[in-house]
């Protein structure tokens, strides 16, 4: 979308960040008929929401205990929201975006303390967990386990893995409200009249004002510069999870699951992108990306291809080529330092801070702040400038289609 440099964008809400949450929340704004502007530094979903591995958790990974977690109550919560999204009778409609898998994979190695850790979640969440025997449930991974031992334990669970690309695709497709990709905040200012004023800078050197009754920053690790650049006294406070992720290339099966440990984190989590030449590549997290921090690019795939040997001894895996990737989880801060349990939303004067902490928390995250927002702004008060309608957003690519991406 372009702009006159020497037009003044006047809104109801601003919205910095194009990730999920940011994107979910422009869909609702609009449902609501207060209308929006976005700004996104990069492409659309660059940072968390693309390289997020795609998996709609129910709880079954939070319950890795064996007990029930406010953390894994809140996924499960969440979940219906989710199904009529995807199912097109809520809003955001989206029936467009591509399902990966309906089911993911739990299963063990044959250490004993892996079928523990099994046992543990399956009685935690006896709702979403069933062994792989049993009648009706699909398996989506059935060719990776197809030659695997008898002595392991697998259950099929019910969470979704959804195409991160096509989710980012959609969403800006679910409002026809502008978009400003590319584009830097410079300054953000508080009015006389409560309305914030905020500069953006294009990478061309376009710079464009934007007028708001309400301002969101909803830009991941980037919040913690907004705050500050807008001059918030006592701002929220962000802390950063350092991950350093595995992706491996022409892996020899679709494979969607969780090899569990006795540990409330997945020794792997594995989810799977098919190119249109068929080429399978596995994005791999779980506790190889927390411990995976301290490593070098070089020895974390050298450990990647150990503990993927450990835990599917039984495929071939000759030809896959791996590759290394850091990115940083930008969450709300604990007190000692966790993930939290769910999204972490501050609501100020005016001024409204969000971090989803996982993509299936989004609609949560976005339907507090909208819910707020709405009792106190008057709606359709504002001048717009003309829209986009979201077909030609360019949205970030996955991290194993980045051209620096060195494979081994």
């Amino acid at each position: 979308m372009t702009c006159s440099p020497a037009d003044v964008i006047q809104t109801d809400v601003l919205l910095i960040g194009g990730g999920i949450v940011g994107l979910w929340m422009r869909a609702l704004f609009t449902h609501s008929s207060i209308r929006t502007f976005l700004i996104e530094r990069a492409e659309l979903g660059a940072g968390q929401t693309v390289a997020s591995q795609g998996i709609l958790h129910a709880g079954v990974k939070y319950a890795l205990s064996g007990e029930r977690t406010r953390a894994a109550e809140m996924a499960e919560s969440v979940q219906p929201i989710w199904s009529e999204c995807l199912a097109g009778t809520s809003c955001p409609d989206l029936s467009g975006v591509r399902v990966l898998a309906e089911h993911m994979s739990i299963w063990t190695t044959t250490d004993l303390r892996s079928k523990i850790a099994a046992a543990g979640a399956a009685r935690a969440m006896r709702s979403h967990v069933s062994g792989s025997d049993k009648p009706n449930v699909v398996n989506v991974s059935s060719d990776a386990f197809a030659g695997a031992p008898g002595n392991i334990s697998r259950y099929t669970v019910g969470e979704r893995v959804i195409d991160a690309h096509s989710l980012v695709r959609e969403m800006a497709k679910a409002s026809a409200d502008p978009i400003l990709t590319h584009a830097s905040v410079t300054s953000i200012q508080r009015n006389a009249d409560s309305t914030w004023s905020i500069s953006a800078l294009e990478r061309d050197g376009i710079e464009h004002e934007v007028v708001a009754q309400y301002c969101i920053f909803a830009a991941g690790e980037g919040n913690e510069a907004l705050l500050k650049l807008a001059g918030v006294q006592h701002p929220p406070q962000m802390q950063r999870r350092p991950l350093h992720m595995v992706m491996a290339r022409h892996a020899p099966c679709v494979l969607h699951g969780h090899c569990l440990k006795l540990s409330t984190v997945p020794r792997l989590t594995i989810t799977t992108s098919t190119d249109a030449d068929g080429v399978h590549t596995w994005w791999i997290g779980g506790q190889i990306a927390e411990t995976g921090i301290e490593r070098t690019e070089e020895t974390q795939r050298a450990f990647a291809r150990k503990e993927l040997k450990a835990c599917l001894p039984w495929l071939n895996l000759k030809d896959i080529e791996l590759a290394t990737c850091r990115i940083n989880r930008a969450e709300g801060v604990t007190p000692n330092g966790s993930r939290p349990d769910g999204p972490i939303v501050h609501l100020l004067d005016g001024l409204a801070v969000v971090w989803p902490t996982k993509l299936v928390l989004a609609p949560v995250a976005a339907q507090q702040v909208v819910d707020t927002v709405c009792a106190n702004v008057e709606r359709n008060t504002s001048k717009q400038i003309a829209a986009s309608n979201g077909q030609d957003v360019v949205v970030a690519p996955y991290p194993w289609h980045r051209e620096d991406v060195q494979w081994k």
